[in-house]
């Protein structure tokens, strides 16, 4: 039993680990590009392990913000970790401490879409969630370490394409939850909120605000139906 689940968390993970092969390469690579060794980027990835704030820490870094800053700005983009977390945490009710612990820790915005859908279907096992979790944060680390030993070789890497891995993965989590109703309403109307607020003059912050609004429309609407 528990060994299916492994095998199931794995094979659930492994389109996630594909995602995160280019996208580490090239946060490696934006890394080393700012004087940051393999080791540091080793570190950053196993402690931090936010792809988002990761990138924006490196470009905040690089022209010279201070850490409080950057910390304070990595807060406030991983704020929707807290509504992730609270809407997968009826599932864990069952899962000893040290586990829900550890997969909250290890859980990104890629894994929570794919645990929380499977959670919706079968009984959430930890063998199942962490695996998961757990294997897109391995090849994260060591993707991100190899893209920052790649770092004096690959200089540019918009050249490669490799920016463009975090909003096709994002696409890919997305496209198949919009097939419900309630789930396209909520991409839809979280775009559009995103685009209008960015319009209207918020920069970062409007694709955070907008998810929330999308998120809150598409919920209305699935009670409702």
């Amino acid at each position: 039993m528990i060994s299916s689940q492994f095998t199931k968390g794995f094979r659930a993970g492994f389109p996630i680990v594909l995602g995160y092969v280019p996208l580490g390469l090239a946060f490696g690579l934006a890394a080393s590009q700012i004087g940051m060794t393999p080791f540091m980027v080793g570190c950053m990835s196993t402690i931090s392990y936010s792809g988002a704030a990761q990138f924006i820490a490196v470009a905040m870094l690089g022209v010279g913000s201070s850490p409080l800053s950057v910390v304070t700005t990595g807060l406030v983009v991983n704020l929707r970790h807290i509504l992730m977390s609270a809407s997968v945490a009826p599932f864990l009710s069952g899962w000893k401490r040290w586990q829900q612990v550890w997969f909250g820790y290890i859980m990104t915005d890629e894994s929570y879409a794919v645990a929380f859908s499977h959670f919706l279907v079968e009984p959430a096992h930890p063998a199942y969630g962490i695996t998961l979790a757990q294997s897109a944060q391995c090849s994260w680390i060591v993707s991100s370490v190899i893209g920052a030993c790649l770092g004096e070789v690959i200089e540019n890497p918009q050249a490669w394409g490799l920016d463009y891995a975090l909003a096709g993965m994002f696409i890919g989590l997305i496209v198949p939850m919009a097939f419900k109703r309630e789930g396209f309403v909520a991409a839809l109307c979280g775009g559009l909120f995103s685009v209008g607020l960015f319009l209207l003059g918020m920069s970062g912050s409007a694709v955070i605000l907008g998810a929330m609004l999308g998120a809150a429309v598409g919920t209305a609407f699935a009670r409702r139906s």
